[in-house]
């Protein structure tokens, strides 16, 4: 019998940057694949009307844990 072990791994810092809609699909994307998404607020950005950037740290979920019988 093998387990792996359940560790945390650390959050990736993301920068997203699109419409918002855009972007809002992508993060529940994200969410709905398990994914441990935490953002700021959404940010206007200085070169493209209509766009905005948010920051997200986006934690993988602990690996499953399988065992053989």
């Amino acid at each position: 019998m093998s387990t792996v072990p359940q560790t945390s791994l650390p959050p990736v810092r993301v920068r997203f940057i699109g419409t918002p809609e855009s972007v809002a699909v992508v993060l529940d994307l994200l969410t709905m694949a398990c994914f441990d998404v935490t953002t700021s607020r959404l940010y206007p950005t200085r070169d493209r009307n209509g766009h905005v950037r948010v920051y997200a740290d986006i934690t993988p979920a602990p690996p499953a844990t399988t065992s053989e019988e």
